[in-house]
Parts: C-alpha cells; structure tokens; sequence
C-alpha cells in the first residue's frame, strides 16, 4: 500500500514537472543565464559494455562537475529546476557508490545518470542526427550553462547515442571534449550477449542503440552481430576524430581503468587542467577504489563463447 502511494505520487509529480507550465516557469528561472554555447560539456562515448558508466560513476565522485543524475532524468523537461530541488533536499551521500551498476543504470537518486530523455530533449531522437534547430541549441546552451553555474564545475554527459553524433555536438559546443572509452572487442562482445540474454531471455534480439548497417547485421548469427556492433561503433567514433581537433579527444582504456584507476583520474586531470578535485573528496572515496574488478574474463558456457571466438577471429583474420 505504502509502495504505491509513493508510485502514484512520484507519477503525478513527473506529469506536473514536465508539464508546459514548468518548462515556462524553468525558462523563466533561466533568464539570466547566457545562451551563447562556449561552455566545455565533456562527453563520454564508446561501444556499449566498455566501462563507460564506472568512468561516469569515478569522474563525478572525484571531481567537481556537473551532471544529469537519476532525479533530474525523472523530470527530464526541466533538468535545471529538478537539480537545484534535489541539492536543497536530497542527501549528496547518495552520489557514494561501490562502481556498480546494471546495463547503465546506477542506483540512487543523486546518481549519474544516461538521462536519455533529457538527451532527447535536447538533441532529438534521431539515432544519427542532432536536431538542426538553432533556437533549440540556444535554450540546450542555456540550461546547460545554468547547470554549469550550478554545480560549479564542467558538465559531464554519458549517453551511448551521442558517439555516432560527435562531430555535430563538436560544431554546437566548439570546446566540447570526448573520451572515449575502449575495452577487449572480445570481451565487450560477449558482455552484450549476456546483456542480450539478461535483459530478454535470448541472445537473438539486438541490443542498445542501433549502429549504421543495423539491418544487414540483423541477418547475422548472433556472435558476428555483437562483433560488428562493437568494431562499427569504434569505427565511427575514430573516423569523427578528423572533424574534430586532436586534442579534444582522449581515448582510455577499460582495462587501464579498472587496474590503475588513480593513474587514469591523474591523467584525466593532466590533460584537461579545468578540471577540480572536490574538496571534500577523501582516503574514504581513494580507498572504494580497490573495489573495481577488470571484468574480461570468459563467463559464456563453452558452446557459446566457443562461437564467439570462431566469429571473431574470423571477422579479424
């Protein structure tokens, strides 16, 4: 009974949050932040299943950034007003995490999070295009903005989308930033079959946003599918790379991550030198840090895996 007070409750308040009327009272409230699109939003793209949500998760615990967490995703018309409503009332030990999470999604209110209908809103739907519209980058710039002065730090946006997108964020924020996260194509494979099989019960049914050559993939046994998903996504993230300066992407490794995690945070800090340590970041938060397990190992049964491995050192040879 109790449950489904909070339910009903937490639904009503969405539908109120996102209604017409709060994003009037939110572009109200955003009035005085500039529109202008010369902030430094740094994104986080790679295939999925790399570790880009533990680098999520270890970037907004160590440094002062800005975010989209759990809650705002909740109220996704008005991210901003929902932000400022969770740090006057909810807890910043909801942030603390072990590092881990399931299929993108971390536990908490305060969380990181993919926030995918905010991305929606702000860049549109389209699996490879960012909405062309001028005055819709203006008011995204603006909130942003306001996220930016509100946290006090850079924003950082994780949504596996926005890699086949890069150049085109590039040209609406020209001093993006993007790391990009890589892991073992093989690994990374069979870690999306166990998503596949998880998340519907078979291995069969493509999942996570759609790559270009989708439909010919589909075709495919399910081992060369999730092969080539992973070498398209990195295929098109790298030839993004021209479109944009060098220096604005940095490339990290999963298995870097997941062995010297301090040394990559140091790395990060060296390269993009806005970036600030919290201050209250402490031995407590440093020591978590032994809890992250590098993950590549075999973990399919050996019919399976076994098929894996045939398609990948086929489509490698």
């Amino acid at each position: 009974m109790l449950f489904n007070l909070f339910r009903n409750t937490a639904l009503i308040s969405q539908k109120i949050l996102n209604s017409r009327l709060s994003n009037k009272l939110e572009g109200y409230v955003l009035k005085e932040h500039p529109s202008t699109c010369d902030a430094t939003p740094i994104f986080i793209v790679g295939a999925p299943r790399t570790g880009s949500t533990l680098l999520y998760q270890l970037m907004v615990e160590h440094f002062k950034l800005a975010y989209l967490s759990n809650f705002a995703s909740l109220f996704y018309s008005v991210p901003y007003l929902s932000s400022v409503v969770a740090q006057k009332s909810i807890s910043n030990k909801d942030t603390v995490s072990l590092y881990k999470s399931e299929f993108g999604f971390v536990k908490g209110l305060m969380a990181p999070s993919e926030a995918s209908k905010v991305i929606e809103h702000w860049f549109g739907d389209d699996d490879y295009q960012v909405n062309t519209d001028h005055m819709l980058h203006n008011y995204t710039c603006k909130k942003i903005n306001a996220l930016v002065k509100l946290f006090g730090g850079p924003i950082l946006i994780k949504n596996m989308k926005l890699c086949l997108k890069m150049s085109q964020l590039s040209k609406i924020f020209p001093n993006a930033v993007f790391i990009h996260i890589k892991r073992d194509p093989l690994y990374t494979a069979q870690s999306i079959l166990q998503a596949r099989q998880k998340i519907y019960g078979t291995m069969d049914k493509w999942w996570s946003f759609k790559v270009p050559g989708y439909e010919e993939l589909e075709k495919k046994s399910c081992y060369v599918q999730v092969i080539q998903q992973v070498n398209i996504v990195n295929r098109q993230i790298e030839n993004q790379y021209q479109q944009i300066e060098r220096k604005k992407v940095i490339t990290i490794r999963y298995e870097e991550l997941c062995e010297h995690p301090q040394t990559v945070l140091n790395q990060l800090m060296l390269e993009l030198p806005f970036l600030s340590k919290k201050p209250n970041n402490n031995s407590t938060a440093l020591n978590r840090l032994v809890l992250i397990k590098n993950a590549n190992q075999k973990k399919l049964d050996e019919p399976h895996w076994q098929k894996l491995l045939d398609a990948y050192q086929q489509i490698e040879s």
